[in-house]
């Protein structure tokens, strides 16, 4: 399985999860904007490094961070606001479990 494989399957189940949260459904990772599946593709490198979600969150809040994004409490794609841009630990428990997925998916796939 490829790396844009693990992605892939990696957004679809964070999807599921986060529509459980009454989230609306992100979009499949081919119909996703270009920085979405950079961003997830350098998601799936960190995961497989071995790095824990809290390492891996802070992979990603660098990520964006070097692009330009930075804190707010509304995702704007147009503003490059996200409200997950912060410590790990100030995450609420489902945003940390979003983590702990996205890792745990790619980590199955790779074994």
């Amino acid at each position: 399985m490829t790396n844009y494989d693990m992605a892939r399957v990696a957004r679809a189940a964070i999807s599921v999860y986060q529509q459980t949260l009454g989230d609306p459904r992100s979009p499949d990772l081919d119909d996703a904007p270009e920085s979405h599946r950079e961003s997830l593709l350098a998601g799936v490198d960190v995961a497989l490094s071995g790095a824990t979600p809290a390492q891996q969150h802070a992979a990603w809040v660098s990520w964006h961070l070097d692009r330009g994004w930075k804190y707010g409490p509304v995702r704007d794609e147009e503003a490059r606001t996200h409200p997950n841009l912060r410590p790990y630990e100030e995450l609420p428990d489902e945003q940390q479990r979003v983590d702990k997925l996205f890792q745990g998916v790619v980590l199955a796939f790779a074994a």
